[in-house]
């Protein structure tokens, strides 16, 4: 008997497997929680082994391999410029002591570095492969690169807040919002108990849309070899 697919073509199969996906990833963010006596290595590799099996049982989706989104998801994981960022928002916190409850020194900095790694990627995985998958939009930026500076600084900024869908239209980034207050608030397992509730979930949120807001910006006016959607002649 033939699988029934709905009118955008996933089936049965493929709502199962997007479930486990997402069931995946939460279960490496519950293990760096609950396992909170194991080092700190151990703790980091089961948040990457929950987003690679995740990123891996939705590639064998509809959603999967209809687009790529997972891929650029998945790519920008172990990207250098984004661990690079990590260690550097990690080292501001340790400076100014922020989530006291992490403590200081060496271990301080690693408690800091795998939440700010766990809540990235994170995003990066909601907001560029679950959300756009299920509602159609595409999640990457597209560089304009003509026009006045003023043009360009609102087209950067507003791809934040604004996407195209996956006929082409453009729409609210839903994807975007959506993923980053997930992400945030998957953030209250495993911050310390001191900093968790509403406050965290926003507070993580906002820093992640300034710094997509940022990133556009630096796509748009810094080099174009920092996005891979460059029409030939540089024009949009």
């Amino acid at each position: 008997m033939a699988e029934v697919q709905s009118p955008t073509g996933a089936s049965a199969k493929d709502t199962a497997l997007m479930t486990l996906s997402i069931v995946a990833l939460l279960a490496g963010i519950v293990a760096f929680y609950w396992y909170d006596e194991l080092a700190l290595p151990f703790r980091v590799a089961m948040v990457v082994a929950g987003l690679a099996a995740g990123a891996g049982l939705m590639w064998f989706t509809w959603y999967g391999r209809e687009f790529w989104q997972f891929a650029l998801a998945a790519r920008g994981t172990f990207d250098p410029v984004a661990i690079l960022g990590v260690g550097f928002a990690a080292g501001i916190e340790q400076a100014n002591n922020s989530y006291a409850g992490y403590g200081q020194g060496a271990a301080g900095y690693g408690k800091r570095f795998a939440a700010k790694f766990a809540n990235g990627r994170s995003s990066d995985f909601l907001t560029h492969a679950v959300f756009p998958s299920l509602l159609h939009q595409d999640p990457r930026y597209f560089y304009q690169g003509s026009g006045s500076v003023k043009s360009r600084l609102l087209h950067a900024v507003g791809s934040a807040f604004f996407t195209r869908s996956d006929s082409g239209r453009t729409v609210p980034n839903y994807s975007y919002l959506l993923g980053d207050m997930s992400a945030g608030a998957l953030s209250n397992l495993y911050y310390p108990a001191a900093n968790r509730g509403a406050h965290l979930v926003f507070t993580n949120a906002a820093v992640g849309l300034a710094g997509r807001v940022g990133g556009n910006l630096l796509r748009e006016f810094l080099s174009k070899r920092l996005t891979t959607n460059v029409p030939g002649n540089g024009r949009q």
